[in-house]
């Protein structure tokens, strides 16, 4: 069934090929066949590329904070939401080509400021609740300062872009996502919650957690 340019479905798609084959030199070609669509459809955005990036940039980031706001309703620990919002980024990163992250920082500033605001307005929502409730049952640390975690949080997302930093060419992004949000979960932790946090881990390898 072909599938019409400019819908939801249709950004989300140039998301997921972009997020594979990098964003320049853009192969019209390809990105047509992926997402089923006439290779002609795809005319009106060549010398607009910075509007269709920004559009695919746009419905990847709804759809992710829409699938983290599900995860933030399920009925478990704080430490457990945390867990099962990195396990989701890991399967949602695994075909990120690092390419990807250093072409949208340096070639569509653009988006790359829309994926910074949206990082800076959504995610202190998200921390603020799940520091409460981690403190509330115990799990986390009752001396933190949610300003400085949540901007240790977003400088840490954000840096992520920062390919040179990183051996992304060994590990892959999910390898490198997985050991920085793994650190920065750590820091929360009170020793009840890293008995818990381990556990998890332990679940994660034998592959009996949720995702």
């Amino acid at each position: 069934m072909k599938k019409k340019v400019g819908t939801k479905l249709f950004y989300l798609q140039c998301a997921q090929f972009f997020m594979k084959k990098g964003v320049h030199p853009i192969d019209w070609k390809g990105l047509a066949e992926f997402c089923s669509v006439p290779l002609r459809d795809l005319l009106p955005y060549k010398g607009k590329e910075d509007e269709l990036i920004n559009r695919a940039m746009e419905m990847f980031v709804a759809e992710n904070f829409e699938d983290i706001n599900n995860i933030m309703r399920v009925p478990v620990t704080a430490i457990e939401k945390l867990f099962l919002i990195n396990r989701y980024n890991i399967m949602r990163y695994r075909s990120l080509n690092p390419e990807t992250l250093r072409q949208v920082k340096e070639l569509y500033p653009a988006a790359y400021a829309y994926y910074r605001k949206e990082v800076k307005r959504y995610w202190p929502v998200v921390l603020k609740e799940l520091i409460q409730q981690g403190q509330e049952e115990g799990l986390f640390r009752t001396d933190l300062v949610d300003e400085i975690v949540i901007a240790n949080h977003q400088a840490t997302i954000l840096s992520l872009f920062n390919t040179e930093d990183y051996p992304y060419e060994k590990y892959g992004v999910p390898g490198v996502y997985d050991e920085v949000l793994k650190n920065f979960i750590h820091s929360l932790l009170s020793a009840r919650g890293f008995q818990l946090f381990e556990k998890l881990k332990e679940k994660a390898r034998r592959n009996e957690f949720w995702f």
